[in-house]
């Protein structure tokens, strides 16, 4: 049984604002800046790697590329959001390494308004950083050097 989308958010938007790609996992909504995202993809077929945690999802082919593809609802100790059929593959830059993110939904992609409030820092402090409340939704910031830096290294 598919779980149920997310509620769509009503974003006011601000013509000179960097965009974010806006997402869920396990429920929770989570935000990076678009710059750190290299593309974004449908799901792909993923070859899991002996040894590796259920953190690792597996290795992509995209365009003669193999990708290491993370899950970040078993990063965020939730279920695998790969596990979902309809789930989306976010393409992070690392230097000059790129590395996949599986996630549950795509929200939106969108620059935002002045009327997005911060909320405060995330107390873990491993990955988050600030929380953006977007239409009443709480959308955690993630930091794609934070979050996959310390995986590929």
């Amino acid at each position: 049984m598919a779980a149920e989308s997310a509620a769509p958010v009503d974003v006011p938007v601000r013509a000179d604002a960097p965009p974010w790609a806006f997402f869920t996992c396990g429920g929770n909504g989570y935000a990076f800046r678009l710059d750190q995202i290299h593309e974004i993809v449908p799901p792909q077929a993923l070859t899991r790697v002996p040894g590796c945690g259920p953190a690792v999802a597996g290795l992509m082919g995209l365009r003669g590329r193999v990708i290491t593809v993370f899950d970040l609802g078993v990063l965020m100790g939730g279920k695998p959001a790969a596990s979902r059929p309809d789930h989306r593959v976010l393409l992070l830059r690392w230097g000059k390494i790129v590395a996949g993110l599986a996630v549950e939904e795509l929200v939106t992609i969108t620059a935002l308004g002045d009327e997005i409030l911060t909320a405060s820092r995330d107390e873990a402090g491993r990955s988050a950083q600030d929380a953006l409340i977007v239409g009443g939704r709480s959308f955690t910031i993630l930091d794609a050097d934070r979050l996959v830096g310390p995986l590929l290294a």
